[in-house]
C-alpha cells in the first residue's frame, strides 16, 4: 500500500472534531496506517491505534491486514445495513 500525507478535509478543524469523527473523516478522504494518521494529527500513534481499533470492532471502519501492517480504511454503510447509522455510533461514544 502506498503511503500518502493526510490532512484534515476542508472544513473540518481540530477543535470542533471529536477524534473518533476526525479519523472517521480522514480515512473517508483515503485508506492509512495508524503512524500516517497519527502523524497527520499531531497525535500520539497509541493514542490513535485504541481509537482506531474500537472504531473497527464497532465496525464503524475496517481494519485491513497489509505486509507492513494493519492499515484502515472507511466502511461506507449501505442502506440495507442492520448496524445503527454512522452518526449513532460516533455521538453515543462522546
Amino acid at each position: 500500500m502506498e503511503t500518502r500525507h493526510l490532512t484534515l478535509p476542508v472544513g473540518v478543524s481540530h477543535a470542533d472534531a471529536s477524534l473518533g469523527a476526525r479519523l472517521v473523516r480522514l480515512l473517508v478522504e483515503a485508506p492509512g496506517y495508524a503512524g500516517d494518521i497519527a502523524d497527520a494529527l499531531g497525535l500520539s500513534p497509541i493514542v490513535v491505534s485504541r481509537e482506531l481499533e474500537q472504531l473497527a470492532s464497532e465496525g464503524v471502519i475496517q481494519a485491513c491486514a497489509g505486509e507492513d501492517g494493519t492499515w484502515y480504511r472507511y466502511r461506507p454503510r449501505r442502506a440495507d445495513d442492520a448496524d445503527a447509522p454512522l452518526e449513532s455510533a460516533l455521538v453515543a461514544r462522546r
